[in-house]
């Protein structure tokens, strides 16, 4: 686990701010990071820089640009940087890890100020996106927004605004990675009506990373001698394996044996009350719906992979025996066996990705394998602020604060109970609707609203979507 970052210092040319930066990547421990629209001249930089020469090794775009915009600083200790790119509004290295070897590609970012000079930016990172095979960071001050609750203040959003980045993004198969901190990145320090806010600061990551790097995430900082907000990436960090939650999929309801299965489940007495006979089976059949899933599904891209080889044979002797009925038919069986398990397995990554509008014949994009990245990454939390404010980001802390939070909320505090009182209503509900409101749910108003939710919808914590309540 390494962490590394970026920060727009809006200058460094006072010590203050040096200072300031020292103290950020001491306290945080990088071992690389970026700093943002320096505004120190080239004349000026040893003087500058010298502060950073001890501990770090620098590399800078004043070649590119004339006010040295983007400085990367490394400890040689730690990682080793091989520069690739530079322009005026990107420097992108090659970062190896010298303690696991482990190699990425990095690119700090400083976006023109007018959207017609940021083109270059675009350009840029798809020119390293065609040169880069490993995983991929993106991270710095892109002046550039996403979506429109990213500002806040000053003159409202169009799309023309926010199109060229989101384009950018899904041209490189570029996300942002999961982030906690400051929302709002930047402000112009104004008050009242005059303060404007917005994330123009952010950190991206593509597709290699989130499989190599799953747990990393960044925090936004609160700005401190800066009007930007300091962010930190974690790269990673440990992996603590957990039972994989059962999940009911769909598709499974076409199988032969499916039915049956539930059936006999279900026919087992309990001596229960109705609802807690209900919770009982439902448990009993997550439990053998479970272990009939590892056999009668496992391994799809396996199998799938299997029936290719074994069509692409079976072409290659008809090929030379074309009039051969028995290897016809065994063509067409392996076909038929294989729309079956290519329907079964873009049913699994619909609901696993859980976009509801793809349209059939979608399952080998890369779009629906970014979503599940993408929502596998976010589906965890990686910091909390304990209730004295304390940063906590280890599984173990995170946890302890959760219980002693609920803890004081639930079992601490004591329940004020008061006397019953009256509203002084001056219109209300006569004794007709009163009586409807308060009455029992009717057994076809409950199966209007299951049969109302969509198939695809999330399922609760025991991993039964409606889909399964609709069908069974």
């Amino acid at each position: 686990m390494i962490k590394f970052g970026a920060w727009n210092t809006r200058g460094i040319n006072d010590p203050g701010k040096r200072h300031a930066v020292l103290d950020w990547a001491s306290v945080n421990n990088l071992v690389l990071f970026g700093l943002i629209e320096t505004r120190v001249k080239e004349s000026n930089f040893l003087n500058c820089s010298r502060m950073f020469a001890n501990r770090w090794c620098c590399i800078h775009n004043y070649a590119s640009a004339s006010s040295g915009r983007i400085w990367v600083m490394w400890d040689e200790e730690y990682v080793s940087i091989l520069p690739l790119l530079t322009t005026s509004q990107l420097v992108h290295v090659q970062v190896t890890v010298k303690s696991t070897h482990q190699v990425f590609g990095a690119s700090f970012v400083y976006g023109a100020n007018f959207a017609s000079e940021r083109v270059d930016l675009w350009n840029s990172m798809t020119q390293v996106r065609s040169m880069t095979s490993q995983p991929w960071v993106v991270l710095g001050d892109f002046n550039s927004l996403c979506y429109s609750n990213e500002k806040e203040g000053g003159r409202p959003l169009t799309l023309q605004m926010l199109q060229p980045l989101l384009d950018c993004l899904l041209r490189n198969d570029l996300t942002d990675l999961t982030w906690s901190g400051c929302h709002m990145t930047w402000s112009n320090r104004g008050c009242g009506d005059v303060c404007i806010a917005s994330k123009i600061d952010r950190v991206l990551v593509d597709g290699n990373w989130m499989d190599v790097f799953p747990r990393s995430f960044v925090v936004f900082q609160n700005p401190g001698v800066s009007d930007h907000s300091p962010m930190v990436v974690t790269s990673d960090v440990p992996f603590r394996r957990r039972g994989k939650q059962f999940y009911f999929y769909n598709h499974w309801v076409d199988h032969v044996d499916f039915f049956p299965l539930v059936q006999d489940v279900w026919s087992q007495p309990n001596g229960s009350s109705p609802l807690f006979s209900f919770l009982i089976k439902l448990k009993a059949l997550w439990s053998r719906l479970k272990h009939w899933s590892r056999g009668a599904f496992h391994g799809l891209d396996d199998q799938v992979h299997g029936l290719n080889c074994e069509i692409d044979s079976l072409q290659s002797q008809i090929s030379a025996n074309p009039f051969d009925p028995l290897l016809q038919q065994r063509e067409v069986d392996s076909l038929c066996r294989l729309r079956h398990l290519l329907s079964v397995r873009e049913s699994e990554l619909k609901q696993r990705a859980r976009v509801r509008w793809l349209q059939q014949g979608d399952n080998n994009t890369s779009f629906f394998h970014r979503s599940l990245r993408s929502r596998r990454s976010h589906n965890q939390i990686t910091s909390i602020f304990s209730s004295a404010g304390v940063p906590l980001t280890g599984d173990e802390q995170i946890r302890n604060e959760a219980a002693s939070h609920f803890g004081r909320a639930f079992m601490d505090t004591p329940q004020i109970i008061t006397t019953s009182f009256t509203l002084p209503l001056q219109r209300g509900l006569d004794a007709a609707d009163g009586d409807f409101l308060s009455g029992m749910f009717t057994l076809d108003e409950i199966k209007v609203v299951v049969f109302a939710a969509d198939d695809e919808s999330a399922p609760g914590v025991d991993g039964f979507g409606a889909g399964f309540f609709k069908k069974c």
